[in-house]
């Protein structure tokens, strides 16, 4: 499968649209059913020191997974950015509301965090982020495995999801990444260590720490 990035319908719905709210319900289960986020606090436990420490999520959509590092890790500074208004009831989280590219970010010494994310951008975009991400302590991001198996998972769990939602998760796979090609796209030197991980259920799970 040749890597293609499309535009997504839920990017284009307004936040209070029906069919965007069954949209983010369907990505909850979706995520639940991957293993995204328990993975992530797996990665997080590693990576965070006993003192806190700074995570910066990527595309923090609703703050789920926000909400989940904060009670897991109280003493923490977490950051988010999105281009959704903060949602409510995350006073412990310093949200920026944006676009990542265009705010001047600083990321040194942070454990950034991607859930289903990096798959919206093509290659030069990813490279800037690369760019950006140097002085970060580490990065943790889970994204679509593109392979075929996933396209066909996709049209069996069909009938249990919206229309916007069986749309983009065709659209999320062919946009996904296979091999090392997330890494060589962000093109982080050499002073980094990467690990992968790829899953039956669909994930492609990197994990990148400066040395």
């Amino acid at each position: 499968m040749e890597r293609a990035v499309l535009p997504e319908l839920l990017d284009e719905l307004a936040a209070d649209d029906l069919r965007a709210v069954r949209s983010r319900r369907d990505l909850v289960f979706l995520n639940a059913l991957m293993g995204n986020e328990r993975w992530i606090l797996r990665c997080l436990r590693e990576l965070l020191p006993a003192q806190g420490g700074r995570v910066i999520e990527l595309g923090a959509g609703q703050g789920i997974l926000l909400r989940k590092i904060a009670r897991a890790h109280p003493q923490a500074r977490l950051e988010a950015i999105d281009l959704m208004p903060e949602p409510q009831g995350l006073d412990s989280v310093e949200w920026r509301q944006g676009d990542l590219f265009q705010m001047g970010l600083d990321f040194d010494g942070a454990v950034v965090v991607a859930n289903l994310f990096l798959h919206h951008f093509e290659r030069p975009e990813l490279r800037v982020l690369g760019e950006l991400l140097q002085g970060a302590k580490a990065l943790i991001a889970c994204e679509p495995e593109r392979r075929p198996l996933h396209l066909w998972q996709g049209r069996v769990l069909s009938p249990l999801l919206g229309e916007v939602t069986r749309h983009d998760l065709a659209v999320s796979v062919g946009a996904g990444f296979r091999g090392d090609e997330l890494m060589d796209f962000l093109g982080m030197d050499a002073g980094w260590q990467w690990q992968l991980e790829r899953t039956w259920r669909g994930a492609h799970r990197v994990v990148g720490v400066r040395q």
